[in-house]
């Protein structure tokens, strides 16, 4: 029926997205709480993440400003700053990139979130 699996599920997401999203909002609302102690729990398990990744040493607020102001607090990806500037880590955490000054560059929501746990190279190439 369809050329891949993964094109299978981009059909069924793109068919069932507006329930699927109704429901999740429903749910957050119904148990704020539970909610609450999921985002805390992901927020501790990031931290604890960073802190304990071997090489990383920080990146203290007026390094990280001075990147912002190179790049005149654009992103450094695709010149643009709609959504507000993120801090990305060229290399992501979760594939052993550090949390330091020299991992770390602005980039736009639209491209911090695109690009995700990949590395560069393989962002670009999509």
């Amino acid at each position: 029926m369809f050329c891949s699996r993964l094109c299978g599920r981009r059909v069924t997401y793109a068919r069932y997205r507006k329930e699927r999203v109704a429901a999740a909002v429903a749910w957050a609302r119904a148990n704020p709480t539970m909610r609450a102690a999921i985002t805390n729990q992901n927020k501790a398990r990031r931290r604890q993440w960073v802190q304990t990744n071997p090489g990383s040493v920080g990146v203290s607020s007026r390094d990280w400003v001075k990147v912002v102001r190179h790049y005149r607090h654009h992103c450094a990806y695709c010149g643009g700053n709609k959504g507000g500037i993120h801090m990305d880590h060229v290399i992501p955490i979760s594939r052993g990139g550090r949390h330091a000054i020299g991992n770390v560059l602005p980039a736009c929501q639209t491209c911090n979130l695109s690009k995700g746990a990949k590395l560069l190279a393989e962002w670009k190439r999509r």
